[in-house]
């Protein structure tokens, strides 16, 4: 699979970007109005969005959906103390075991993941997340960074310094300060769990799954065509209205990664919450996102983050490696302008309005 490029322009402004990306269902209120239901909600520090078409109950299928939700957050939310996650990032060194189903899933692809992206996706950066102001201690900048503290947390991170046996189900810390972190995949679990109550608890053929802009489509919108998500003009004041791509979807999964909303400054100078797990340092390279198109959610968002962290050149020989996964980069360049890369087999779900 070669990489086609298409470049498209848009003025620099404040010295930054971003990159929104927003969904709509497209619904039609004169054509089968009474057949799709939406629910909105809050989870993981994000909004969830879940449209579908058939007859069952909002309130059955919100409490259905929440219950999902809740169990996850239970098993992998670093903010939950109670969490199983948590309790396994403050035990002492050695083996847990007595996983929850999602807890052992997502642990199941992070190692995989890791290893695919020759550790470029690491779960066990959550030192490094704390440390950068990025995780559940305490929101602030570095202000004064301390290289040889940086130097101190990369010796406990790294997967290879874990111990997991798949067959046992048995995880292992060698050192009482490492810490998991599933953030980077977390969200896209939760989107295919919910679709998968969504498709085959519900009976709904017919249905899309929002988490914090990770996506799961599935068949069509109320006007019986494939579901329309536009990627913003990744600028400050760049508004819902303002896409950049215009996707159409269905019976695939997005997912999308940057350094856009989640960054700190100091000085002027800014800085984003997407760590490198090899330098120990926050992520620098001319990408300012991608968005993954795969089956599961939760191997979009993997290899999103995973590509973030390699950086334009790399991710992009990355991408072409992997069997059924598709992308679009965006990436800023010196005069002000924004390139965006397609893997060929993106370009089949992008559309001019």
């Amino acid at each position: 699979m070669k990489i086609s490029t298409l470049v498209k322009t848009a003025q620099f402004l404040f010295g930054f970007w971003y990159i929104a990306l927003f969904w709509t269902s497209c619904h039609n209120r004169d054509v089968q109005r009474d057949t799709y239901t939406k629910i909105e909600g809050s989870t993981m520090g994000t909004y969830y969005r879940v449209i579908y078409g058939g007859d069952v109950s909002k309130s059955k299928a919100q409490k259905g959906i929440e219950r999902i939700l809740s169990d996850i957050n239970r098993a992998v939310s670093t903010y939950d103390p109670d969490a199983y996650i948590s309790k396994v990032n403050m035990s002492a060194s050695g083996s847990v075991s007595d996983m929850p189903a999602h807890f052992k899933t997502n642990i199941e692809r992070a190692w995989y993941w890791h290893g695919r992206s020759d550790g470029y996706f690491d779960p066990s950066v959550m030192p490094l997340v704390n440390y950068w102001g990025f995780g559940y201690t305490p929101k602030r900048a570095v202000v004064s960074m301390d290289s040889s503290r940086v130097d101190s947390i990369m010796t406990i991170v790294g997967l290879d310094k874990w111990s997991f046996e798949i067959e046992h189900e048995i995880l292992t810390k060698l050192d009482h300060r490492q810490q998991l972190d599933f953030s980077a995949l977390a969200k896209g679990y939760a989107v295919d769990m919910v679709g998968a109550y969504v498709g085959d608890q519900l009976k709904a053929t017919n249905y899309l799954v929002d988490i914090g802009g990770e996506l799961r489509a599935r068949g069509v919108n109320s006007k019986g065509k494939p579901w329309t998500i536009g990627i913003n003009i990744p600028t400050y004041d760049a508004g819902l209205q303002d896409v950049m791509v215009y996707l159409r979807l269905s019976d695939i999964s997005l997912a999308t990664s940057g350094n856009y909303r989640n960054y700190h400054e100091v000085n002027g100078a800014k800085y984003g919450h997407s760590i490198n797990p090899k330098s120990g340092y926050p992520f620098q390279d001319r990408l300012l996102s991608i968005s993954v198109l795969s089956k599961d959610c939760i191997d979009a968002d993997a290899i999103a983050t995973a590509c973030m962290a390699m950086g334009l050149n790399k991710a992009r020989t990355f991408i072409t490696e992997i069997d059924g996964t598709e992308a679009c980069f965006l990436a800023g360049n010196e005069d002000g302008t924004i390139s965006t890369y397609y893997t060929d087999g993106f370009i089949q779900y992008t559309y001019e309005p």
